[in-house]
């Protein structure tokens, strides 16, 4: 009660936990929000992806909201935590398929799902519930290959229904798309000929894996198809949303310089796209490599071993190129591969933050180190018939520590010129401290993996010598990550007394009487809404042209948001009006605009009693799914200022109903255009 506890920061609680507490309240009140009237003067609600409304999840959280009676920050923390979880699962069910040491599939798993990309994301819930499900439909395509039967196969084609629909609508949709790059590679390989050496499966089913796998995609598609074409069109109404910004797109720079921190030196990484997993995991692969370029097939006994280094050679060539080449699409503007995608991919050029791609590395990556161990445990820390090791160590031992003092000599050289990212300078402060701990950690890490290979021949025997080289490898990989990685964008907190709920019963009639306030904000559970931008890169284009071109006439802008008397309805003789003052001087002029009937957030019901001609305005933006009703007829929707909803009247007494209809209908063939323009006065 009342106590501490280890905050997550940046957009956590503006972008994703508000939200969150929204859904829920109306959830479980029995109605489902369309429209967010209480952010930027209206927002669309079920269409923006941050508020993660068709997420089947959600259904739990609800259930957990009506038991605790609302839903504070640590049950969000949870409930990201619970799609690391989510994505271990996958990651160990996946990887074990295509790997035959189970301490080699746990190692890889432990160690990468605690990684510094993972934890890092965990400021955003929705985008560690989006990438959760990458393993599972990795899991899902091979277990389609490897099934025995038709009827074993209807497993997997479920997961991969399910999986693709959760990460449609996890609500991150840069990290759905992303996984193209990674499931369009990974598809095409179980359709060839190297399918027969990814798993131990001696029997595949090719054909049976292409035709169900995209009767399954396409079905879970079809499911999503009304929201993601919701969001894809919010999206070109959104700033900076619509695929023309070369900047926007490459705004954070990541490079090759990054991808060099990733790997041994964390500090000197953007944390947009970092992706650290331990000096210990770095020898492995190190490791790894020099087994594949140094071994001799002619060295080993014919059979397994010579069939394994086989394994290890191909899948090691193939996820090193995979790897290096989606790093190189990570690297903005700096790459030519970019270039050619933001030109002629769809969509490619919505999207910014590339380094954030580097989240598709993860499930590579995993694969790779699960490859070293096993590597290292089949090969390094196995015995021959005469009780020796398996392996030359003296040799490996060299290089091994020749990789090492190049590690350790560019980790130092680092250090002392303090070469460190912006971010680490901003947000790092709680850890800046612990720059030296990396290099201090990482020797460590060589010391574990130098004497786990060099007493590899002599303990080899020990009954528990696997299961304690397992132990200490994780351990010493754990501690190098643990000071940073969970903690980065966390500060301590003092926890709520009782958790955040809304009454949804009054909530609207009690916004609607309340002034508005006219500062940055996003959804909120106060009856106070907000008008002002809580970023410059979101919100209607529409509404964040008109707002900055009136900020300078503030005292007028209040009034018409309604900061100042909350005043949300006016009449007007016209709508055609050069600034905001002359439409107030029309409007204000009218002392009776009418009154409030009944009001939901998706719907306002107004009555009034028109002296003249003229317009109802509400100041509430419009967009394509708004309708509006006169007398229980439908009207033309005109807009005021480009962006708030209008309608023309006649003379006399009227019922107006401003209605939010995305109609599955309206959605899937779009609406008129004409409909969306402005008024003629």
């Amino acid at each position: 009660m009342n106590g501490r506890y280890l905050a997550m920061g940046n957009d956590f609680i503006p972008f994703y936990y508000n939200y969150k507490v929204y859904l829920l309240a109306h959830l479980a009140n029995g109605h489902f929000p369309l429209w967010s009237p209480s952010e930027a003067a209206g927002f669309p609600f079920f269409s923006s992806p941050l508020t993660q409304s068709f997420y089947p999840f959600n259904l739990l959280l609800v259930a957990w909201y009506k038991l605790r009676g609302g839903y504070d920050p640590i049950d969000h923390q949870l409930f990201t935590l619970a799609g690391l979880s989510i994505f271990g699962l996958g990651l160990y069910y996946w990887l074990k398929q295509i790997s035959a040491s189970r301490l080699a599939v746990l190692f890889s798993v432990l160690v990468m799902t605690v990684s510094f990309r993972l934890t890092e994301t965990m400021r955003f819930p929705n985008g560690i519930h989006t990438a959760a499900w990458y393993p599972w439909v990795l899991y899902a395509l091979t277990a389609l290959t490897t099934g025995e039967n038709m009827k074993k196969a209807a497993w997997p084609c479920f997961v991969l229904f399910f999986s693709t629909i959760c990460m449609c609508t996890a609500g991150y949709p840069y990290f759905l798309y992303y996984s193209i790059f990674l499931f369009v590679p990974y598809w095409i390989l179980l359709l060839t000929p190297l399918c027969k050496q990814l798993t131990p499966a001696t029997v595949l089913h090719r054909k049976r894996m292409f035709f169900l796998s995209v009767a399954s995609g396409t079905a879970a598609t079809l499911v999503c198809a009304p929201y993601l074409i919701a969001v894809k069109r919010l999206m070109s109404q959104t700033v900076n949303r619509a695929g023309t910004s070369w900047h926007h797109s490459t705004y954070y720079n990541f490079d090759f310089v990054d991808t060099i921190g990733s790997l041994i030196y964390p500090p000197l990484a953007q944390w947009e796209g970092w992706y650290f997993f331990s000096i210990t995991g770095i020898l492995l692969i190190a490791l790894l490599l020099i087994v594949c370029v140094t071994s001799r097939k002619r060295t080993l006994p014919v059979g397994p071993m010579q069939e394994r280094l086989s394994h290890w050679r191909l899948w090691t060539a193939v996820l090193v190129i995979w790897i290096a080449i989606c790093s190189s699409i990570s690297y903005g503007g700096e790459s030519l591969l970019f270039k050619l995608l933001w030109h002629s991919l769809p969509g490619f050029s919505s999207l910014r933050v590339w380094g954030r791609f580097s989240i598709v590395l993860v499930p590579l990556i995993a694969w790779l180190l699960c490859i070293a161990y096993d590597m290292l445990e089949k090969f390094i820390l196995r015995e021959d018939i005469s009780g020796r090791a398996a392996v030359k160590q003296r040799p490996l031992l060299f290089l091994l520590a020749t990789t090492y003092f190049v590690v350790l000599t560019a980790q130092i050289c680092l250090y002392r010129a303090n070469l460190v990212d912006p971010y680490w300078k901003v947000w790092g402060q709680a850890f800046a401290s612990h720059r030296i701990t990396f290099i201090v950690f990482g020797f460590a890490a060589f010391t574990a993996v130098f004497m786990v290979v060099a007493a590899s021949g002599y303990a080899a025997r020990l009954r528990h010598w696997r299961a304690l080289v397992f132990f200490v490898l994780f351990v010493v990989a754990a501690v190098e990550m643990w000071p940073v990685g969970t903690r980065a964008w966390s500060s301590l907190q003092t926890m709520s007394s009782k958790p955040q709920s809304i009454d949804i019963d009054s909530f609207y009639s009690k916004a609607f009487r309340n002034l508005r306030a006219n500062r940055p904000g996003t959804a909120t559970s106060s009856p106070v809404f907000g008008t002002g931008l809580s970023s410059p890169n979101w919100y209607f284009n529409n509404y964040v042209g008109f707002y900055h071109a009136t900020e300078k006439d503030k005292k007028n802008q209040d009034i018409l948001l309604g900061a100042v008397n909350g005043q949300k309805v006016f009449f007007s003789k016209s709508t055609k009006h050069p600034s905001i003052r002359s439409f107030l001087v029309d409007a204000l002029g009218f002392s009776n605009p009418g009154q409030l009937v009944s009001y939901n957030g998706d719907v306002l019901v107004w009555k009034i009693d028109a002296p003249q001609d003229g317009y109802l305005s509400f100041i509430d933006n419009a967009d394509p799914y708004w309708n509006v009703y006169v007398n229980g007829e439908k009207k033309r929707l005109e807009r005021l200022f480009g962006t708030f909803k209008s309608v023309y009247l006649s003379k006399g007494t009227h019922r107006v109903e401003f209605r939010y209809e995305p109609t599955l209908k309206a959605i899937l063939l779009g609406t008129d255009d004409e409909t969306q323009a402005d008024g003629t006065g």
